[in-house]
């Protein structure tokens, strides 16, 4: 998914080189100001200024709630409601953010995203408004708010924004589906599910069975000098969600991390969430950490994830000193791997 992580920098990148970009994409602040285009740019320059006339122009805020569940906001600003022919539920458009490219911004709630709905979505904004990408997001704000990098007065909801994206549609040379199931994130923090496309069904690279993993919170705590298991078990629900999940045993040095780790786990499992399905499934899901994360097999694990990916030695050599160091740090302080299978359905 390289190629679609390139694009997607190359395309969403303008939106860095506009001062303030976030106050400018923030109705609330910018209303009554005026942005002045940055000069020599003139992508960004003709950005700012139609979003800015557009946020006084508009209530961007409130279109939610005229049109319920379907929002669409174009670039010109003009808000209306539409429905997706052949996808049931209409989904809500929150915004595109290049009238030339024809990029789309989705906000979709949690209970509408599926892998195949993504897929219908995406193909017919395409068909369309020959949107060349599509990025689908789980709320209206954070798709207004999204901006690889702002350098000068990031948005503080930005971070937020981040986490919210939740995948992203390209046929930039080849069609490409790809979900971030902890939420946007380059270098180190990029984790990708990429979905491959068939002519009957999309398989996506980390699920179960056929269901397609959406999201998964990482384990947010330290995790530095800690190893150990942490094994649960729970009900997949046929909405997709872990529902009666337990811990069942945890072996974890120190002995004074257990009880983090084990509230951090709790909160993991909880985050989970997959394709639906006909019927339920017990699945049982181990977190391996530390030493345990890089000796584990997943020995008939239907499900086996590594979080981050494993730093590659030739990458960090030929980085600074102080690059390596802050990168071997932030990898230990985060690594985990999660393997699952089904138990019984």
């Amino acid at each position: 998914m390289e190629i679609a992580r390139r694009h997607l920098l190359r395309t969403v990148g303008a939106l860095s080189a506009v001062t303030a970009a976030g106050r400018l994409l923030d109705p609330a602040i910018a209303d009554g100001q005026s942005f002045s285009p940055v000069p020599g740019d003139s992508t960004a320059g003709t950005l700012a200024s139609r979003l800015a006339a557009s946020i006084r122009s508009h209530n961007v805020l409130g279109a939610r709630r005229i049109c319920g569940a379907v929002v669409v906001v174009l670039c010109a600003g003009t808000v209306a409601c539409a429905s997706m022919s052949g996808l049931g539920r209409p989904l809500g458009l929150t915004s595109r953010i290049d009238e030339g490219s024809g990029d789309w911004r989705v906000s979709i709630q949690r209970g509408e995203m599926t892998s195949r709905r993504l897929l219908a979505t995406a193909r017919e904004l395409w068909s369309r408004r020959n949107a060349s990408s599509v990025m689908f997001f789980l709320s209206p704000y954070a798709a207004r708010v999204f901006a690889i990098e702002t350098l000068v007065d990031p948005h503080p909801y930005l971070p937020e924004a981040w986490r919210q994206a939740r995948a992203y549609y390209s046929r930039d040379g080849t069609e490409q589906l790809v979900i971030w199931p902890m939420g946007f994130g380059v270098g180190i923090r990029a984790f990708d599910n990429p979905v491959t496309l068939t002519a009957t069904s999309p398989q996506c690279r980390y699920g179960l069975g056929a269901r397609c993993l959406l999201r998964l919170e990482p384990l947010a705590t330290d995790l530095t000098e800690v190893r150990g298991t942490v094994t649960a078990s729970a009900t997949l629900s046929m909405a997709g969600a872990l529902a009666n999940a337990r811990i069942d045993d945890i072996r974890v040095e120190p002995a004074t991390a257990s009880e983090r780790v084990a509230e951090a786990v709790r909160h993991s499992l909880s985050s989970w969430w997959l394709d639906p399905a006909d019927g339920p499934a017990v699945v049982r899901i181990t977190y391996a950490i530390g030493a345990a994360a890089i000796q584990a097999a997943a020995s008939g694990a239907e499900f086996d994830l590594e979080y981050p990916a494993p730093l590659v030695q030739s990458d960090l050599a030929r980085r600074p000193p102080y690059d390596r160091t802050a990168l071997t740090n932030e990898y230990l302080k985060t690594h985990f791997r999660v393997t699952a299978s089904v138990v019984s359905q």
